[in-house]
């Protein structure tokens, strides 16, 4: 039960930040509409796993007999090289594809 309740909290706020996400880089961003993608892509998949691994991994810790209280820096550390990669392979993924690129309105402050 805290499994699903923590993976629900997880899909809430991640589409919450991936809301807030949009919205910020259509607001104040340049890019085509796939660059747009893969960048909310990136920032739902990273919070959605970063909130899974924070639940699972103190969990994990007491299965094997380990302090619960330390996985606060592993969190951390597997968090850093994970975003990198996640966002690097969301980037190709979506970026290197055959998809029509259409470009969004012009940026605040721009004249059309």
């Amino acid at each position: 039960m805290f499994v699903v309740k923590e993976l629900l909290m997880a899909l809430s706020l991640s589409g919450v930040v991936g809301v807030f996400g949009w919205v910020r880089v259509s607001l104040f961003g340049s890019i085509l509409h796939l660059e747009l993608i893969s960048i909310v892509v990136a920032l739902v998949l990273i919070v959605l796993i970063s909130i899974v691994i924070g639940a699972l991994l103190p969990l994990l810790f007491d299965t094997v007999g380990l302090d619960p209280a330390n996985t606060s820096t592993t969190i951390q550390v597997i968090m850093d090289i994970s975003g990198v990669l996640i966002t690097c392979l969301v980037a190709a993924v979506l970026l290197d594809s055959s998809l029509p690129m259409v470009p969004t309105t012009t940026t605040l402050g721009s004249s059309a």
